[in-house]
């Protein structure tokens, strides 16, 4: 469908996320442990639509605990499995290394070159930032599309549905056109000048105002030493000093 008619490529996306976010849902919906299912997505639009509050369930004691163990420890084992043949591949590149190290003489000196590595360098802070955050935002999409946070997943669902919708009665190829029209009439337009005066430099200070700033907080400091009763105390006594001095004379 999507080789014939191009143009529903963007709905196709945005139906299969959903039709995904879906699948999950029921997933989760069918666990044994009723602690560990999430919200449905006709239980919040209900909610949201008619006002109705979501009916209590009744969890007996150590309900699905059983199965959902067993269940944890089948997804533990597989986990490891998947870990085991990535070290394993992992030693069968280390062997095809070694063995390409014996025949290249110039490869076993690059090989056996001491190199000292500081991971700690200053070089490595920003690579180190940028794994962090990897793995911030891969957790935080793992939660959404396992239904961990479900009320956002539910908002995802329905903005790929209405998307999904609108791009079946919308051409792309004229939302793309008037998308990139828009974009440089705006971003390459004078009124990025009006946006770098009013908003940017508010946050981004040029550096002629940061100098003046710097000038005027110097200037203003100044002015407040030199009437500061401190500095008219000193004043005071470096004159009594001096006609001290004259007197001596």
């Amino acid at each position: 469908m999507a080789i014939e008619d191009p143009t529903l490529i963007p709905s196709i996306l945005f139906y299969s996320l959903s039709w995904v976010l879906i699948a999950v849902m029921l997933h989760k919906k069918s666990f044994p442990s009723p602690w560990e299912r999430c919200k449905s997505v006709d239980e919040i639009l209900s909610t949201l639509i008619f006002g109705t509050r979501m009916s209590q369930i009744h969890i007996d004691a150590y309900e699905g605990h059983a199965t959902s163990v067993a269940m944890r420890k089948l997804e533990k084992e597989r986990a490891q499995r998947v870990k085991d043949s990535l070290m394993a591949f992992k030693g069968v590149m280390m062997k095809l290394k070694r063995e390409y190290l014996a025949t290249d003489p110039y490869a076993y000196l690059q090989a056996t070159e001491v190199k000292k590595i500081n991971f700690f360098a200053s070089f490595l802070y920003y690579v180190h930032m940028m794994l962090q955050y990897l793995c911030q935002y891969t957790k935080m999409v793992r939660n959404l599309i396992t239904w961990k946070c479900s009320n956002y997943t539910f908002v995802l669902w329905a903005f790929c549905v209405i998307l999904g919708t609108l791009f079946l009665f919308i051409d792309i190829t004229s939302f793309i056109m008037w998308y990139c029209r828009i974009a440089v009439w705006v971003w390459f337009s004078p009124i990025m000048k009006l946006v770098d005066i009013f908003f940017v430099q508010k946050f981004h200070a040029t550096i002629d105002h940061l100098t003046k700033e710097i000038r005027k907080n110097d200037d203003d400091y100044m002015d407040s030493l030199f009437s500061s009763d401190m500095f008219k105390n000193m004043s005071k006594k470096v004159k009594i000093a001096q006609e001290d001095a004259t007197k001596l004379k």
